[in-house]
């Protein structure tokens, strides 16, 4: 098992959770993927249609992940979330995605 543990301030958790929904809820509802992100084979149709369907599949495993994490009771606490490796890695992928949707939504406006 893996412990994750990622202290936060009571009041910093009132703001980080919201936002982690919402990104997690706009991801949930994009309509495919961003294909300009990934390098996919172009020569070959029926390839290119399976392997976005996997990237598809694995990036819904891997926000189900990030939303066991952050709906954990110890989520944000000084008490660690336990986590299978397989879970703690789809949950870091699931992170990662949800970084890059705020930097683009919401953090794009600053710059």
């Amino acid at each position: 098992m893996i412990e994750f543990m990622f202290p936060l301030p009571r009041s910093l958790r009132k703001v980080a959770v919201p936002v982690f929904e919402e990104m997690l809820e706009d991801l949930d509802n994009q309509e495919g993927l961003d294909e300009s992100r990934y390098s996919l084979p172009t020569d070959d149709p029926d390839l290119r249609e399976t392997w976005l369907e996997y990237l598809s599949e694995e990036q819904g495993a891997d926000l189900v992940a990030v939303r066991r994490l952050v709906t954990h009771e110890s989520y944000g606490t000084d008490q660690p979330v336990l986590l299978e490796p397989d879970e703690a890695e789809a949950a870091l992928r699931g992170l990662s995605a949800i970084r890059l949707r705020i930097r683009e939504k919401s953090l794009a406006k600053l710059a």
